[in-house]
């Protein structure tokens, strides 16, 4: 393309993206996913988002040039051409709906074409959802603090848009029989106050011991999953599942509430198969633990997730989607404030688990699970510090106790 047709094509671009809004998508990676958002315009009546904001925020990135846009995710360059519906690369040729254009220094695809873009393009699911809602309003735990500092990166395990009801089982997935749900779900009985010196009573845990009876506690990943890892020694369902034995025997030692776990060795489990689990203990909330992976090595800390309805199409709502939806809806709505509340409590005890974030993503565990959720990632494997700390024994128990005191605690402020 020569220069002066390069120049009136920007010029013909800045000309139509003349209203700029935010995007907001869930970008589901295997079994893990981030939130991210992206910049909206308008090319006329046709909607465009930004790809060099999504990519960003993937850890990846866009170059324009003179003759070529380039898009960078995992190692893998896609081609797209300004004002060209042409997609290609090593492997991949296609043509997108509409023309890619170049703006900014930055990559424009339509909003339509976007799904498609990142499934052929890196095999990344994407799919647009409602803005963030913002927090529930709450008193901090200490007057002179503020709530929560939030960064920038919205980073998520376990996000995947809603694409059936909760009772269908994905396909291929193993029809999950009473000996296989005993297989896979390791249930604790009530403490007896007299055989366990640690446990308290009813009226000591506060009201919502009257309320949660059954706590299930799911560590994330597991058998062939191995969740995010930093060679072969320091791996995220190792972590998750030592974190998740560890706060099972505290939460017994310390509530009347029954404690179960969804897995309790190496195993594989689909997100149904978890949530199955969880539905068979009667669990009145689950509590998934999982370890985070950014695209900085400065990333640190505790995010925690409760759940947020993805865009649902009232042209293809059928009546039994539309009541698992207001289900799903009043779990999301228990779990926020709870989750703000385990957040500052976390903050409050200004130790093992570093600055605490709270955020509201789809959760794909809530597409099935018949209760409350919160997601909690106690770390970033992608920081170093952070690794060296998660392959020691020692720092697992106390990263359990920390979330210990901040659950039952939020436990009993959510009660009044």
């Amino acid at each position: 393309m020569s220069k002066k047709k390069l120049f009136i094509a920007v010029l013909l671009v800045c000309a139509t993206f003349a209203r700029a809004e935010t995007a907001h998508f869930s970008v589901g990676v295997s079994a893990d996913g981030v939130t991210i958002s992206a910049t909206l315009r308008y090319a006329g009546d046709t909607p465009y988002v930004s790809l060099g904001d999504l990519l960003r925020d993937l850890g990846g990135a866009v170059r324009v040039l003179p003759e070529q846009l380039q898009a960078n995710h995992v190692g893998k360059t896609v081609i797209l051409g300004d004002g060209d519906v042409a997609v290609s690369a090593p492997g991949l040729s296609y043509s997108l709906i509409h023309p890619a254009r170049a703006q900014d220094e930055d990559i424009y695809i339509s909003l339509v074409d976007t799904p498609g873009f990142f499934s052929r393009a890196y095999q990344i699911q994407v799919e647009q959802v409602e803005a963030p809602l913002p927090p529930p309003s709450l008193t901090p735990i200490t007057p002179e603090e503020s709530l929560l500092e939030e960064p920038e990166e919205l980073m998520l395990e376990g996000l995947a848009p809603l694409s059936a009801p909760a009772a269908d089982m994905e396909s291929g997935e193993e029809e999950l029989t009473d000996a296989l749900l005993g297989e896979l779900l390791t249930e604790e009985t009530e403490a007896d106050p007299e055989d366990e010196p640690g446990a308290v009573s009813v009226d000591d845990a506060g009201p919502f011991s009257l309320i949660v009876t059954s706590i299930v506690l799911d560590p994330g990943h597991g058998g062939q999953d191995s969740g995010a890892a930093v060679g072969d020694d320091v791996v995220e369902k190792d972590i998750s599942l030592g974190i998740a034995l560890h706060l099972r025997h505290l939460l017994k030692e310390m509530t009347l509430s029954a404690i179960h776990l969804t897995r309790d060795g190496d195993v594989d489990m689909s997100p149904n198969m978890r949530a199955k689990a969880a539905n068979a203990a009667g669990g009145d909330l689950l509590i998934s633990i999982h370890v985070g992976y950014a695209g900085t090595p400065f990333a640190e800390g505790t995010t925690i997730f409760s759940d947020q309805l993805p865009l649902l199409s009232d042209g293809r709502a059928t009546q039994e989607l539309r009541e698992q939806f207001a289900a799903r809806r009043t779990y999301g709505e228990q779990a926020a404030p709870l989750a703000h509340h385990i957040a500052q409590n976390l903050a409050a005890g200004k130790d093992t688990l570093g600055p605490v974030t709270v955020r509201m993503a789809p959760l794909i565990l809530q597409r099935f699970a018949e209760m409350p959720c919160v997601l909690i990632e106690t770390a970033y494997l992608s920081n170093p510090e952070q690794v060296a700390l998660f392959s020691d024994e020692a720092y697992l128990e106390k990263a359990a106790q920390s979330l210990a005191f901040a659950i039952i605690s939020a436990l009993r402020e959510n009660a009044h």
